[in-house]
């Protein structure tokens, strides 16, 4: 065998990498020009073996990331760390652009001097566009299901007001068929304006966070404890809370996501009032916020399921609602970049968490 000293660095690689046409793989020198282009680099990118003389790893990436300097950024990432991951618009021969996964690596000789740089990718066109047409089909579905309800709002509204009307001057002698058939009238339609309530919620309130800013976690609890002030006085709950930091986030989701996690944990009481409180701990790069309280508890085989849209575990006739305030609580949650999870048994209340990252 020959003097490893005098392998090149495309010796090296061959010595680790085959010639596979599944993923495709170069070597470059430390100035970027390239010394090895595998079968699968030839397929992916279009050129041969003999076209790649004098050219560099950097005319593959495209014109805007060359701006940008990605390649120099990639290259110091694996000098610095070992290696550097990224998926990002690669260039073919032809022009034309796909989308990648790529691990470039510094290759060091053993006296830790660098000698070049290996890169294996991967064409992940067909997963982007599954990805993008159900990112599309998400977003259309969205404007549909606000759409609906926008529209709904005010029918339903309308039904609710005359079937009130019909409800207080024309009830029939109590007792009768007819007057249980206007209750459950009236009540049939204020579920109906609850449930397009919570859909026009879930689609506005629910999307990509924008207008992000200081949000005070005080003024925050305060107005959800506000807004739920009827109810809070009617089942003689107790709410309480620690000193909330100030946040970076959409106030007013931010709001409505304690003011959901609040009104779950009066619906779900128990026998005794109710007795809630929200905390926070700093943790890392993240707020920790946590809703206790004593209520009946939840299974632990329902602790995910409890977070998806139109999931009830009690009736209609036992805690009257639409499904739709945890689901909509872990939207606003993961649309700020956090997540959202219960710790229950039953009977012996629940902690729902939520993280959300500091941001500066």
């Amino acid at each position: 065998m020959s003097n490893p000293c005098n392998w090149s660095v495309g010796d090296l690689f061959r010595i680790f990498v085959s010639d596979s046409t599944e993923f495709g793989a170069l070597v470059c020198d430390r100035e970027g020009l390239i010394t090895y282009w595998n079968e699968g680099a030839e397929r992916i990118f279009g050129y041969r073996s003999e076209e790649m003389a004098g050219k560099r790893a950097c005319e593959f990436f495209t014109p805007e990331d060359v701006e940008l300097r990605i390649p120099q950024d990639e290259g110091k990432k694996a000098v610095r760390d070992g290696t550097a991951v990224d998926e990002r618009w690669h260039q073919r021969k032809d022009g034309t652009r796909f989308w990648a996964s790529g691990v470039t690596t510094c290759i060091r000789d053993e006296n830790g001097q660098i000698l070049g740089f290996s890169k294996f990718f991967r064409n992940l066109s067909l997963r982007k566009q599954t990805e993008d047409e159900i990112r599309s089909a998400n977003a259309e579905l969205a404007v549909f299901v606000h759409t609906a309800a926008h529209d709904l709002k005010e029918p339903v509204r309308n039904i609710c007001t005359l079937l009130g009307l019909l409800d207080r001057r024309h009830r029939p002698v109590g007792g009768s068929e007819a007057d249980a058939l206007v209750t459950n009238l009236v009540q049939a339609a204020q579920r109906m304006q609850t449930l397009v309530d919570d859909l026009l919620s879930l689609a506005t309130e629910g999307r990509k966070t924008e207008h992000l800013q200081l949000a005070d976690g005080n003024a925050a609890f305060d107005s959800a404890v506000g807004n739920l002030s009827t109810l809070i006085s009617e089942s003689q709950a107790s709410v309480s809370r620690c000193v909330l930091p100030s946040i970076i986030a959409n106030p007013s989701q931010f709001e409505r996501l304690l003011r959901n996690l609040i009104a779950n944990a009066i619906k779900f009481r128990g026998q005794n009032s109710p007795r809630i409180s929200v905390n926070a701990t700093s943790q890392g790069e993240n707020w920790l916020f946590s809703v206790h309280d004593n209520g009946i508890g939840i299974p632990q085989s329902h602790h995910t399921k409890i977070f998806e849209a139109f999931q009830r575990l009690h009736s209609q006739q036992e805690r009257p609602g639409s499904g739709l305030g945890l689901a909509l609580c872990k939207k606003i949650v993961e649309n700020h970049g956090g997540k959202i999870w219960v710790e229950s048994e039953p009977g012996k209340g629940s902690t729902f968490f939520f993280s959300l990252p500091k941001r500066h």
